[in-house]
């Protein structure tokens, strides 16, 4: 009978979602794709629109919309557990994930089995099951370290401080086969110094770093790439005064967000961070009680920009990225390193210790900023780097060796419970 009750609760909390939805979806005014507008939000038959560059764009589909709001009114998944795979002998810097494969890069030599009965040579870079933890077949070794991985779902984008990736020449930026990690051929863009970041949107990839010059062109810090064509485009923010940390890319490449610790971008005083237009000039959002620089940005459900601060902030913040206003933000001692959306939650991944506990590497919030009960007990110093997944999986990189006790050297995969 408590369960049948439940189910009844839970159905009812759907249907009033839907309802609420509705009632908001029909508050919007009706609007058409690329029309003029001044702000805000509409609608059309299919899809939630936003004002953008004072143009209606779209944002997502009212299918989309609802099904955010009906996740935001679920219970909290309890429980999540650790998936007992494989791990590597050393620290993992970058994850992505595309279906049911997690791709780690970092610095390490080899994967293993948690109990130790078997191992595998892999250098920097590894591909495995998000279900059972084990590798996949993939492999594709670096001569550096591999700092950011990023897929537009036909290929995996690599960046990092190597020169070399399966003993191929690639200077700091390759693209690779998903399945076999075979390096792709046609697609060269070699950078003359590190990459750190990279992101996807509107058809292009956009990577930064503390490189001046890419393809023999002058690139300062941050260059895009159209994925159409394999070339160069309009895009152009040269970073002057420090590095790029992170870059974020909104779906349909409208806006481009930046953070580090550059003084300026196209000549333009800015710093920590920046909010870019699709060609690269600055967009003067005043973003609220920003310090420290950016060290990860997503951009997340609804637009909402969330970043990671590092430099003495250290927290994790979430954005009205049309206002610049703060919509909550959370701090730690050690710097905010990693920031990640999976349906209503929101994962932060620290170092040192956070809320006065050393072993607090990752805390998880709710869309409006309020503590959810997950928090597994790491161990190291350094923490989490990088975090990715989806509702099926959440895969964390960084500096530790176990979790909650148990060896999971480099990275990590949860899935929820049952």
């Amino acid at each position: 009978m408590t369960a049948y009750r439940g189910r009844n609760i839970r159905r009812a909390a759907i249907l009033a979602t839907i309802v609420v939805a509705a009632a908001v979806l029909s508050s919007c005014q009706v609007a058409r794709v690329g029309a003029r507008c001044r702000s805000g939000f509409g609608r059309n038959a299919t899809h939630v629109l936003v004002c953008r560059n004072h143009r209606w764009t779209r944002l997502m589909t009212i299918g989309e919309y609802a099904r955010i709001l009906i996740a935001r009114n679920q219970p909290p998944v309890s429980g999540p557990t650790l998936v007992h795979g494989w791990q590597v002998n050393g620290v993992g810097w970058a994850t992505t994930t595309l279906g049911g494969t997690a791709y780690i890069g970092g610095e390490f030599s080899a994967a293993r089995a948690h109990d130790g009965s078997s191992s595998l040579p892999r250098g920097n870079l590894v591909a495995v099951n998000t279900g059972t933890g084990q590798p996949t077949g993939f492999r594709a070794d670096t001569n550096g370290r591999v700092r950011a991985l990023a897929t537009d779902g036909a290929r995996l984008y690599v960046a990092g401080s190597f020169t070399s990736i399966n003993g191929v020449a690639r200077n700091h930026l390759a693209a690779l086969d998903l399945q076999t990690g075979a390096v792709l051929p046609g697609w060269v863009h070699n950078t003359d110094n590190d990459v750190y970041a990279l992101s996807v949107g509107g058809g292009r990839l956009y990577a930064a770093g503390n490189f001046s010059q890419i393809d023999g062109a002058a690139r300062q810090r941050v260059a895009s790439i159209d994925l159409a064509t394999n070339h160069l485009n309009g895009f152009v923010a040269n970073a002057s005064g420090g590095g790029v940390n992170a870059v974020a890319v909104t779906a349909d490449g409208s806006r481009v967000y930046l953070g580090g610790v550059y003084s300026s971008v196209n000549g333009t005083p800015t710093t920590a961070l920046t909010a870019l237009n699709s060609s690269g000039g600055v967009v003067p959002v005043p973003f609220a009680g920003v310090r420290g620089s950016a060290l990860d940005l997503e951009v997340g459900a609804f637009g909402v920009l969330f970043a990671a601060f590092g430099d003495d902030a250290n927290e994790a913040v979430a954005f009205n990225p049309m206002t610049g206003a703060r919509l909550w933000g959370f701090a730690c001692v050690g710097d905010a390193q990693a920031i990640h959306a999976i349906g209503s939650k929101v994962f932060s991944g620290f170092h040192q210790s956070c809320a006065g506990d050393p072993t607090a590497h990752l805390i998880t919030t709710d869309f409006g900023g309020h503590l959810q009960g997950f928090k597994p007990v790491f161990d190291g110093f350094w923490g989490v780097r990088d975090l990715a997944g989806d509702s099926s999986a959440l895969v964390i990189a960084g500096d530790f060796t176990t979790i909650d006790g148990q060896a999971a050297q480099g990275f990590a995969i949860f899935r929820p419970s049952p």
